[in-house]
């Protein structure tokens, strides 16, 4: 058996076996093995067991390294080896000792003696056959006759037992006294009623024979109901259906089939079909949908038993005073807003580290936990992140006494960015600039014809502060045309991203260690900027 152990920080922080087959790690709740750290791809490395044998296989744009050396192709893994998929995450495999067989039951000395009871064969009765009594002798004694009779005036009736020696005597005694009535009968005596009633008296010897042989068929047969019901009673302790374990920790709600349970709610401004934003949500029975003042609510039920209540809520609000203050402020200022609504709420510091939302480069978010006092007690996690003018907030809560047990899912990224929501995201510096926007569009332009990377985080803050200034004036043409600069800067960015790894890949395949520093430095002198998920993604090269 292989064990994985997640470290995070220096920290074992969870353990899986690795079954034999396929097991896909990364952030998506499709993945076998979830890792929540933004520098995680959705899908970013495979692990095949076959037999002994390990293998890595990356599958992400973020490259694993396996024992400080990058994973290309397929590598070969053994226990004992750590592999690096994140700046702070690794990954050690271990041989695990399988897990002992449980001692196969078997029935006790009781049973087994009960068994070999049954198997014990009692011999067939010999009865011999009885010839016919002729002559005087045969006759029955006539004292002898009157003590049976009286014997039979009681009205005691002793029957054949089912014991084959008793058997035999009773066919014996038969015997005789169709014998003697025979006898009688041929005499043509007077007598012939009296006579015929005539038989000969059991012996004490006899009667405790019969009464041993039922003794002992009784106790074969309670050793027969003994041997059949305890095994009966011993499988079905063994096999009867074991309670499910306690759920520790909550996970995303699944169907009969295994399939997550995933429910899409458009944005109020635009779902993602339409170029925004959905709310992905657990779409479980009875999940209800509420339109707000500045959103909507969802309500559902999670957990095993469907027990735990989970609350989404989104808060999207245009103002053009967003774009003057920092992502900071900002959000220091919505806490302040809604903390002044209904309940009694309790804000934990901000997460120092920004998350990542959506694909491609992402959008940076920042989160933070609360307390809220409100028609009971709640706890919760806060996304924020701004698009323009706009300042959307999506808050995930569930009842306090749950919080163990749902702190991870009420983690979890609830929101699905189209590609063009993510592609035309920028956020106010507040800086803008001093040129007409005729002017800094012409510049923006002969920047982007040179071609020249180092140039790209100026040219970027230039056209943001174009979108500024648009926004700020209500300059729509203004802003269509700064969009447009700003899309075409990313797919470059993108395109030169990708074409520097690849061409770094190929330089330490070939040994070339000094090709692939220098490949190093200058694309991280490129993505200086911490906002941008490339300038993290360079400095694990």
């Amino acid at each position: 058996m292989i064990k994985l152990t997640v470290i995070t920080a220096g920290q074992e922080v969870d353990t899986h076996t690795l079954e034999e087959g396929d097991t896909v790690i990364g952030r998506s709740r499709s993945c076998d093995i979830r890792l929540q750290a933004p520098d995680i791809s959705r899908s970013h490395l495979k692990l095949t067991v076959a037999g002994e044998k390990i293998s890595a296989e990356n599958m992400g744009r973020n490259r694993s390294r396996l024992n400080d050396k990058p994973i290309e192709g397929i590598a070969d893994i053994s226990p004992g080896d750590v592999i690096q998929v994140g700046e702070g995450t690794s990954l050690r495999i271990e041989a695990a000792p399988d897990a002992e067989e449980a001692p196969a039951s078997d029935t006790g000395d009781d049973d087994q003696a009960a068994v070999n009871t049954i198997r014990e064969v009692t011999p067939e009765p010999s009865v011999e056959d009885n010839a016919d009594v002729t002559g005087e002798d045969a006759l029955p004694d006539p004292a002898s006759a009157d003590a049976d009779l009286t014997s039979a005036a009681t009205g005691e009736d002793i029957g054949p037992p089912a014991d084959s020696e008793a058997t035999r005597a009773h066919e014996t005694m038969d015997a005789v006294s169709s014998s003697y009535i025979h006898q009688t009968m041929a005499r043509g005596g007077d007598d012939f009623h009296t006579m015929a009633m005539q038989t000969r008296a059991v012996s004490p010897e006899e009667i405790e024979f019969l009464r041993e042989a039922e003794q002992k068929r009784t106790r074969n047969r309670l050793l027969l109901g003994l041997s059949i019901v305890i095994p009966v009673a011993a499988l079905a302790i063994i096999f009867r259906p074991k309670p499910l374990p306690p759920e520790t920790v909550i996970e995303w709600p699944k169907d009969a089939a295994g399939e997550y349970l995933d429910g899409y709610e458009p944005a109020p401004s635009g779902g993602f079909a339409g170029g925004g934003y959905d709310i992905n949500y657990p779409a479980t029975r009875g999940a209800e949908v509420t339109p707000t003042v500045d959103g909507l609510a969802i309500s559902c039920l999670i957990g095993r038993k469907r027990d735990v209540t989970l609350r989404l809520t989104l808060s999207e609000q245009r103002d053009n005073r967003f774009l003057t203050m920092n992502r900071a402020d900002t959000l220091r200022e919505w806490m302040k807003e809604i903390s002044n609504s209904e309940g009694h709420w309790n804000f934990d510091k901000p997460y120092p580290m920004l998350s990542f939302i959506g694909d491609a480069n992402g959008i940076p978010a920042m989160t933070v936990s609360y307390h809220l006092e409100h028609e009971g007690s709640w706890f919760g996690w806060a996304s924020f992140f701004r698009h323009g003018n706009r300042r959307i907030v999506l808050r995930a809560e569930v009842p306090a006494v749950d919080r163990i047990r749902a702190e991870d899912i009420t983690g979890a990224n609830f929101l699905r960015l189209s590609p063009d929501f993510v592609a035309s995201h920028w956020e106010s510096s507040g800086e803008i600039p001093k040129a007409s926007a005729t002017e800094t569009l012409e510049q923006i332009q002969a920047g982007l014809a040179r071609m020249a990377p180092a140039t790209w985080a100026e040219i970027e803050n230039l056209i943001v502060g174009v979108l500024t200034k648009a926004a700020a004036t209500d300059r729509a043409d203004l802003q269509r045309q700064a969009q447009d600069l700003l899309l075409e800067l990313r797919r470059r960015q993108n395109k030169w991203f990708h074409s520097q790894a690849l061409a770094r890949d190929n330089a330490i395949a070939e040994g070339n260690e000094k090709r692939a520093t220098r490949i190093t430095k200058y694309a991280r002198a490129v993505f200086s900027n911490t906002e941008d998920y490339r300038y993290f993604q360079v400095r694990k090269w």
